[in-house]
């Protein structure tokens, strides 16, 4: 019988072992470059489009929070017992600035807004606490005008002149009818219906160059429905007393639904 091959046995074995490690030796270092791929691309996600304005990474630190919102379309209130949030008319560089006031009606909800109080001269009249985290946008409250609805029932959005103005939310156009304001100037209503909300609707005014008609249905921050109508000069406007200079605006609420036998 002939003696076994020690050293051969130990030999294979050892080939085995080598083999072993420099397989798992493989196995570790493409395990942590993909790490390293997975981690780089989220770190590229997080700096090339910001959404977070109080936590900038890298290039965007070095930018105030205008810069970093500049083309964004930011949300502007929200009206907390519709669960609904509105989101601004435009990217953020073509909105220069806010101002609340009551509407005409008590149809009106009170929005919540977000974003930075600048000026609150209508602090009796709130149905909402002006409470945000968000440090843009900026609004006002602007002074009563006497009506029955709280002071945060409409937001005049004054815009760059020629602007596009785009939906706060995605709905269908219900209506676009003529309509007199302060007894004397010819003026257009729109009003939609937001998608999920069939007893809402938001009313918009103050908007020229229609692009929209009743049946289209439109995307919030996507559709077009005209520009600003540009009443400097004509009409004395009480958010030019709040936003220098003066801008056109547009006019906008979220109401119940008027009744047969009104407006």
């Amino acid at each position: 019988m002939d003696a076994p091959d020690v050293q051969g046995h130990f030999r294979v074995w050892g080939l085995y072992w080598v083999a072993g490690v420099a397989a798992a030796a493989v196995l570790a270092t493409a395990g942590w470059l993909a790490f390293l791929a997975v981690d780089a691309v989220a770190t590229w996600n997080s700096i090339k489009g910001p959404t977070a304005l109080d936590s900038p990474r890298g290039a965007a630190g070095n930018q105030s929070p205008e810069q970093r919102a500049a083309n964004l379309i930011l949300p502007y209130a929200t009206i907390d017992q519709l669960k609904m949030t509105l989101y601004l008319p435009s990217v953020y560089k073509h909105i220069r600035g806010i101002g609340y006031h009551e509407s005409s009606h008590t149809r009106a909800y009170s929005m919540k807004p977000s974003g930075r109080v600048l000026k609150n001269d209508n602090a009796w009249d709130l149905e909402v606490e002006l409470t945000s985290t968000a440090p843009l946008p900026t609004y006002n409250i602007m002074e009563s005008r006497g009506e029955y609805a709280a002071g945060t029932t409409v937001a005049d959005i004054a815009m760059d002149p020629g602007t596009p103005v785009l939906p706060p939310i995605s709905g269908t156009i219900t209506k676009i009818a003529p309509i007199v304001i302060y007894n004397e100037y010819q003026d257009m209503q729109i009003e939609m219906r937001p998608d999920g909300y069939p007893n809402v609707v938001v009313a918009f005014l103050h908007v020229d160059k229609i692009r929209v008609k009743a049946g289209d249905h439109v995307l919030q921050g996507k559709t077009p429905i005209g520009i600003p109508k540009d009443w400097r000069g004509i009409i004395p406007s009480e958010v030019e007393d709040y936003i220098k200079p003066a801008m056109p605006h547009v006019h906008i609420q979220v109401n119940t639904p008027a009744p047969p036998d009104q407006p």
